[in-house]
């Protein structure tokens, strides 16, 4: 299944960028991690749940997870310390 960004494109930039740190991450690691994609979660945290999601998570057996956002395209903070992502601004610091 492909992850489709809010413009709904499958080949949009954000998808492109996924795919490229994808291939590029399944060359660089060992075969003892495992990768997934568009990694979605529920946590519940003193009685309110939360819904989280990640474009990779990285799983190895000895040294735990890695869960990564990958972002196609500028981010930036502007004077008033918002951050955007393009000309969308982002609900939160994306680090």
């Amino acid at each position: 299944m492909l992850n489709r960004d809010v413009d709904g494109g499958a080949d949009s930039l954000g998808s492109r960028a996924e795919r490229n740190v994808q291939e590029r991450l399944r060359a660089a690691l060992p075969p003892e991690y495992t990768m997934l994609n568009n990694v979605a979660w529920l946590v519940r945290q003193h009685g309110v749940e939360r819904e989280g999601e990640c474009d990779i998570l990285l799983a190895h057996p000895e040294k735990g997870f890695l869960a990564i956002e990958v972002k196609g395209g500028l981010i930036k903070r502007d004077s008033l310390g918002r951050w955007w992502a393009g000309s969308g601004q982002l609900d939160k610091s994306p680090f």
